[in-house]
């Protein structure tokens, strides 16, 4: 009897340091997977030439920068997927001590980014001009969602979301991008 018990011991706690060898190695794997795959992250946006947040060097925008901008962005997808009929006016300004100061306006419509500004328009995005000067072809989306998180963007709309979903029904998965 007391032989029993003590198999019945030996077994119990063998079969609890088991389980915690397989706990503790499974929070080890998680903590080195989540590191392995931050590590492979920030690799493949070194090589394929997307900015991280952590890697902008802003500087003021210049009349050349504007005109980048106006090049670069109207070859976007999110610009080129766009309705025919969109009315999107995206402005930018700057600080100069506390002091808001508009810079430009563009109006924003399929596959086209103009110098302009519309009084009845669907949505109107706000940004800080800082952000036009770390733009490239491919990284329009993120950098609105870097100036949203830096509070340095917001967006409002003058119809209703029904007619905005409706109109917009072609970019929907790009509405994080305006700032929706």
């Amino acid at each position: 009897m007391e032989e029993r018990k003590s198999i019945i011991i030996l077994y119990t706690t063998l079969i609890l340091v088991v389980a915690l060898i397989l706990v503790g190695g499974f929070f080890i794997a998680k903590k080195y997977i989540g590191e392995e795959n931050k590590n492979k992250e920030q690799y493949s946006s070194q090589n394929t030439g997307e900015t991280r947040q952590e890697s902008f060097v802003y500087r003021v925008a210049t009349e050349e920068d504007y005109n980048n901008f106006e090049t670069l962005v109207s070859k976007n997808q999110m610009i080129q997927a766009l309705p025919g009929n969109a009315k999107i006016v995206l402005s930018f300004y700057k600080f100069a001590g506390d002091e808001r100061i508009w810079e430009k306006s563009y109006l924003l419509s399929k596959g086209s980014v103009k110098e302009g500004n519309l009084e009845d328009f669907d949505i109107n995005l706000i940004m800080d001009s800082k952000y036009i000067t770390v733009l490239n072809a491919n990284n329009f989306c993120q950098i609105i969602k870097t100036a949203k998180q830096n509070n340095d963007f917001w967006s409002t709309t003058a119809i209703s979301k029904t007619s905005l979903v409706w109109r917009y029904r072609g970019v929907l998965k790009y509405k994080d991008c305006f700032g929706l």
